[in-house]
C-alpha cells in the first residue's frame, strides 16, 4: 500500500516578492521618458532598496531583510570586487559611518579573498553556498548611500540641452558613408581624447 505524501508546505513570499518589481522598474523608465526625474529617482531608490537592501540600508535593523531570490547566473566573486568592498568598508569605518561590528564582515571578506588567491587576479567564481553563508548578506548589497542634496542645474548656466541636441543631429552621425573631419575632442578629466585613425594595411610577405 502506497503511503500518501504530506503536502509540501508553501514558502510565504517575502516582502520584496510581494511587490511587483518589474512594474516599479517600468515605472522608472516611464517617468524618465516623461521627464519626471524626481519621481524616477524616488522609484529607483525604492527599487534598489527592495532588490539590494541590507541590514544597514535603507534603515538599520537587527536581522537581514528578505530580498527576492537572485536569478541565474549566480553572483560572481572576483578579487578586484572583494578588494574594492574591503577598502570601502574600511573607509566608512574610518569616517564613523560603519561601526566596529563591521570588522567581522571585513575579516570574512579577507578569508574569501585568500581562498581565491590561488586562482589568480583574474579569477571569476560563482558564489557558492558556503561563501554565501559567509558574505551573502553583504556582497552585492547596499550598506550606505550618502544623502546628497539635488542641485538646481547639473551643468553651467550657459549649457543648453536643446542646442547640444540640435548640433549633434545636424551632423547626421548615423548617415551611411558620413565621415567626421578629424579633430581633437574636448578634454575629459584632464585627458585630451583624439579620434582613432585607421592603421595602414599590413604587408603580407610572400
Amino acid at each position: 500500500m502506497k503511503k500518501k505524501l504530506a503536502p509540501r508546505a508553501r514558502r510565504s513570499p517575502s516582502a520584496a516578492e510581494r511587490v511587483d518589481l518589474r512594474a516599479i522598474d517600468q515605472g522608472v523608465d516611464h517617468a524618465m521618458q516623461e521627464g519626471h526625474l524626481a519621481a524616477a529617482a524616488g522609484e529607483a531608490i525604492r527599487l534598489a532598496a527592495l532588490r539590494r537592501g541590507s541590514r544597514w540600508y535603507p534603515v538599520p535593523r537587527v536581522e537581514d531583510p528578505e530580498v527576492p531570490p537572485r536569478g541565474s547566473p549566480a553572483p560572481m566573486l572576483t578579487p578586484s570586487k572583494l578588494l574594492h568592498d574591503i577598502a570601502q568598508f574600511q573607509y566608512l569605518q574610518g569616517r564613523g559611518i560603519l561601526g566596529d561590528e563591521f570588522t567581522s564582515v571585513i575579516d570574512r571578506y579577507e578569508t574569501v579573498l585568500e581562498g581565491l588567491a590561488p586562482l589568480g587576479e583574474a579569477a571569476r567564481v560563482p558564489m557558492s553556498g558556503a561563501v554565501r553563508a559567509e558574505i551573502g548578506n553583504v556582497y552585492g548589497r547596499i550598506v550606505h548611500v550618502r544623502d546628497t542634496p539635488r542641485v538646481a542645474r547639473p551643468f553651467s548656466g550657459s549649457w543648453t540641452g536643446s542646442a547640444v541636441e540640435d548640433a549633434y543631429l545636424g551632423e547626421q552621425p548615423n548617415r551611411r558613408g558620413h565621415r567626421e573631419p578629424a579633430r581633437v575632442l574636448p578634454r575629459v578629466h584632464g585627458v585630451a581624447h583624439q579620434p582613432v585613425r585607421p592603421r595602414p594595411p599590413r604587408r603580407v610577405l610572400s
